[in-house]
């Protein structure tokens, strides 16, 4: 008799109900299902956690009469801990199966993926100091080295401009980031200021089992939508901006998707506004796989005729091939860069009454606008924390909502201690400053503040005068005293010399250290700093190691971009790798496991021709398998020998 594991039978009613049959409605629990599913699927465990196994039994409840035949099935019995479950003897479920078994067989680019969703590569041309394309891979630690005046810093930046074009759509941003982040205009960020040059940014993604979420209007309405889902495990965006041939104005220029490894499409935009399909990737294998007829027949209508054929078409071709502008499918938006949450929306209407235009209209958003959507979600949770960070003056105050652009000057730290729901994080961030053995306890407290002209303070003063207090005076006091707004404010103790001191008080060090910390335990996807080691003593520095170590190790889906010049920072990084790989990690020490692939050591240094960018790689003995380019970090072997 035949048994699987209730994962497998799970993941086959899950794909048999969305994959295999998508003309069924999508379900009311689709989220909750779809989460268990991703957990079912990515750890290959036989076993549910309690509120995932209930929403799954209650998906079959609801649905009982499409996989089960006999009524006295219970099918919380599928969800019980047993390891395996029978499936002969229900001819539906194991019908669905078969099914299942059949489409991953056929289906090639279904893959579970456990790969925490993630950028891994960023490519840059014609940005700020680099002239030709340089292709960036990104890993949870990535560290940017170099002399002053490199370029280090055009990584961090190129995040910050590509988060400014997705959101506001403007390639000439000035100021950003509480002006502390200058770019002025896209003239000011083309290579060598050129204005015939084109800036090109690109960011790669990879994505789990969730992959791109479809487009539909009703969840109920039983329409078939296309699913991109399933045949998408990575993909990777690219921006051009151009500059105006009178004006010399920035522009965006082309907005392009590739899917997997190949390109998909581009949307491409005059100086004058006109958005238009520039190019369609007909031979890509999520329209020509065999099993995804569906999707093919998407592009029979003549509509598309001019995109055939295209691959391997140089620019020119392309252009005398679109040069019949009323054949180009255009666009009813501002630029070409989709606007995300929204499906994008063409000129000619009459365009739907082509057969099958509506359903590709689906399929192409999910395609265009969801990328969009999944770079910013890590985009937008970035922080970044500048070189000189600020310390608050005696009369700080902390802003009501949360304001990212003042991480860039570290002060958004500060706030953190001022927010009461935050106090676990400030626990966490305690825990820390005593690893680090930087000397103090920071905290808040709540406090009321009084003026000397205060009714509450002259009746104090009048009853310190009297001697004797009555209840009545005591009400009195209780009724002015919760007249005052409460405050929190940041107290700092000194554990050396036991006395609390004021913020202004405090070594520079340790002020500039601060906000590195709580930026690195913060949550988000990405957190970068320039120079985390400003002014701190060696020993912090090679500690502070050890907190990207740990952080890195617990969020999989996090990178930490560190600008640095610090020897020691590198080290003890190193170190760790080196007693990971011959198992002599110390007592206490094990969140501290690391390995090369979790690190990647990028040099950059300025030559005639724009910033080169060498990678170092790490050996799994902690070094690196090749020397530093022009000696760097010779100085102190120098100074000793």
């Amino acid at each position: 008799m035949s048994k699987y594991s209730v994962w497998e039978v799970a993941a086959a009613i899950l794909y048999y109900e969305w994959k295999l049959d998508c003309k069924k409605p999508y379900l009311d629990c689709a989220i909750d299902i779809d989460t268990a599913a991703g957990e079912i699927i990515s750890s290959g465990l036989s076993r549910l956690n309690a509120n995932n196994a209930k929403n799954l039994s209650g998906m079959i409840k609801s649905r009982k009469d499409i996989f089960l035949t006999n009524d006295d099935y219970d099918p919380d019995d599928l969800f019980t801990l047993q390891d395996e479950f029978n499936i002969d003897k229900y001819p539906r479920i194991k019908s669905a199966y078969v099914d299942y078994c059949h489409y991953k067989e056929q289906s090639p680019k279904l893959k579970f993926n456990d790969q925490p969703v993630r950028i891994t590569k960023i490519t840059l041309e014609n940005f700020k100091g680099i002239k030709d394309k340089v292709e960036i891979q990104l890993r949870p630690i990535t560290m940017l080295f170099g002399g002053n005046s490199a370029g280090k810093s055009t990584i961090i930046h190129s995040l910050l401009y590509f988060r400014e074009l997705l959101i506001t759509h403007n390639c000439n941003p000035g100021k950003i980031m509480d002006g502390k982040v200058d770019f002025g205009d896209a003239r000011n960020l083309v290579y060598g200021h050129e204005w015939n040059r084109e800036i090109s940014l690109r960011l790669d993604c990879n994505l789990d089992d969730d992959g791109l979420e479809p487009f539909f209007l009703d969840a109920q309405d039983g329409l078939w939508r296309p699913d991109l889902a399933p045949l998408v495990t990575k993909f990777w965006i690219e921006v051009r901006v151009a500059f105006e041939l009178f004006s010399l104005k920035g522009y965006i220029k082309s907005f392009e998707v590739g899917l997997n490894e190949d390109s998909w499409a581009e949307l491409s935009s005059k100086p004058t506004g006109e958005v238009f399909i520039s190019k369609l990737n007909l031979e890509h294998e999520i329209i020509t796989a065999s099993n995804n007829n569906e999707i093919y027949n998407l592009f029979e209508s003549k509509v598309f005729r001019l995109y055939h054929n295209e691959a391997g078409m140089s620019d020119e071709a392309i252009f005398f091939k679109m040069l019949d502008w009323s054949k180009i499918i255009k666009l009813n938006q501002e630029d070409s860069i989709p606007q995300a949450g929204q499906m994008l929306k063409f000129v000619d209407e009459g365009l739907y009454e082509e057969k099958n235009f509506e359903n590709f209209s689906y399929l192409f958003s999910q395609s265009m606008v969801r990328p969009v959507e999944i770079i910013l979600k890590h985009l937008n949770s970035m922080l970044y924390v500048g070189p000189l960070r600020e310390l608050p003056d005696r009369q700080y105050y902390c802003p009501p909502t949360p304001d990212p652009a003042r991480w860039a000057t570290g002060l958004a730290a500060w706030d953190v201690f001022n927010r009461e729901y935050q106090l676990k994080l400030q626990e966490v961030a305690q825990n820390w400053f005593n690893r680090l053995e930087l000397g103090y306890d920071i905290s808040s407290a709540e406090v009321r503040g009084l003026d000397l002209d205060n009714t509450l303070w002259q009746r104090l003063e009048a009853l310190a005068g009297e001697g004797t207090i009555s209840f009545d005076d005591v009400m009195c006091i209780h009724t002015e005293f919760e007249k005052i707004l409460p405050e929190r404010r940041i107290r700092i103790f000194d554990q050396k010399r036991k006395v609390e001191v004021q913020l202004q008080d405090i070594g520079i060090g340790i002020s500039q250290s601060v906000p590195v910390v709580m930026g690195a335990l913060h949550p988000g996807s990405i957190f970068a700093v320039e120079q985390p080691e400003l002014h701190l003593h060696p020993a912090i520095q090679c500690r502070m190691g050890d907190l990207f170590i740990e952080q890195a190790n617990s969020n999989g889906d996090k990178i930490f971009f560190l600008e640095t010049h610090s020897e020691h920072l590198i080290l003890r990084i190193l170190r760790r790798i080196r007693e990971t790989s011959a198992n002599e990690l110390p007592p206490g020490a094990k969140n501290y496991k690391f390995s090369p692939d979790k690190i990647v050591v990028l040099y950059f240094e300025s030559t005639e021709d724009g910033t080169k960018v060498t990678e170092l790689p790490v050996t799994p003995d902690g070094d690196f398998s090749q020397n530093w380019p022009n000696g760097f970090f010779v100085e102190r072997a120098e100074e000793l020998f």
